[in-house]
């Protein structure tokens, strides 16, 4: 089993040619991810100059350059189950921190601190969207492999921000986006895949399980107004849940209409974070946002610190097992009743505040078929 993830190929280069603040596809193929091979993740990678030569911003923001992906979305018609699925739906920023916690280490950055003022910024990162859970057993996450040759108009969306995105300060069209490196061309994602090794006759009639991942926010109500004991999310019932990743900080005002970015992350704006399965019945409680931190990151053997600011991951599959996940097949209405599940905390009030949540969900179980279906 461990010899059959790795084999890293490039898909095709996504060139920005259409500007900023565009949803864009792969080129190739009618925008299809390749659908001839089983896919452990997919791997995007930035690459572009931004110079200001006048007028150019006085700060960076919380999200740094990640939040110039606002939003990553993939999405396909999967044959043998007869369903359009919409399984990534994630901003880039947090896809980010989800595979920084789960494999311990950040990606590489270029620059390592950007340049403020009239300056030029040749800006390279990646972000990595894997298919399977982290931080299971192999022969778990083989379960979950994405099954592109059951696939039907596999689809990879790239949602990109602006230079608002990861500035402040800047006037309006002050920025030049040229190609890394260059005073010329175009900026480009580089799109790559991280395939399975094993011959088509490994997978012969096997349909993996697939995980979800997809985020809610709130940017009203008691997020700004502060409460105690707030209902923040409900946690999706029908299916598994295996983690929930909570994120609090301050929502960047420079913003492009429709785009998102934080300007400030915080630990202190939670506490009292509680799970609560029926009512009355926490089944996690955290005094602080840091008990959560301290928690995943013991679990996992996280060793870089500082951990990130702001961010939650509650892994209900803290030992690394399936089995542990969060179970909520039967928690809607059925043999079991109706168990309302959600996320409930304690909010001190501020203005622009925001909080999220990134989901983690298993649907189905690897399984076969005839081959005649």
């Amino acid at each position: 089993m461990a010899q059959i993830f790795g084999r890293y190929e490039p898909i095709a280069d996504i060139a920005i040619t259409n500007g900023f603040n565009q949803l864009y596809a792969l080129p190739t193929n009618g925008g299809q991810i390749p659908n001839n091979r089983f896919i452990f993740g997919l791997k995007l990678k930035f690459e572009g100059r931004a110079t200001f030569a006048a007028n150019g911003p006085t700060g960076v923001l919380a999200d740094g350059v990640h939040a110039l992906i606002e939003k990553i979305i993939v999405q396909g018609y999967h044959r043998p189950r007869a369903a359009l699925e919409q399984f990534i739906n994630v901003r880039g920023a947090d896809m980010h921190i989800w595979h920084q916690l789960y494999t311990a280490r950040p990606t590489l950055v270029t620059p390592a601190a950007l340049l403020t003022g009239n300056s030029v910024n040749d800006i390279r990162f990646s972000i990595f969207v894997p298919f399977v859970p982290l931080h299971l057993p192999i022969d778990q996450q083989v379960q979950y492999l994405l099954d592109a040759p059951n696939y039907d108009n596999l689809i990879l969306n790239v949602q990109l921000g602006n230079d608002f995105s990861i500035f402040s300060g800047q006037t309006a069209g002050a920025v030049a986006w040229t190609a890394f490196g260059s005073a010329s061309g175009n900026p480009r994602v580089r799109v790559s895949a991280e395939y399975s090794q094993a011959g088509p006759s490994f997978y012969q009639n096997i349909i993996p399980g697939r995980i979800w991942r997809y985020f809610f926010e709130n940017t009203t109500g008691n997020i700004i107004s502060g409460a105690t004991a707030s209902r923040e999310f409900n946690v999706p019932r029908g299916y598994t849940q295996r983690a929930a990743l909570l994120k609090f900080g301050t929502k960047a005002t420079t913003t492009t209409a429709g785009l998102n970015a934080y300007s400030a992350l915080s630990n202190t704006i939670p506490a009292n974070i509680q799970v609560q399965f029926g009512l009355n019945r926490a089944i996690r409680n955290f005094q602080a946002l840091d008990d959560i931190q301290e928690q995943f990151a013991d679990s996992v053997s996280y060793p870089l610190t500082p951990f990130p600011v702001g961010y939650g991951p509650i892994d209900f599959a803290q030992l690394g097992l399936q089995s542990e996940a969060l179970n909520l097949s039967g928690a809607i209405a059925g043999p079991t009743g109706d168990i309302d599940t959600f996320i409930q905390t304690d909010l001190t009030a501020g203005a622009n505040q925001a909080d999220l949540v990134m989901y983690e969900e298993f649907r189905g179980q690897m399984s076969s078929v005839s081959s005649g279906r």
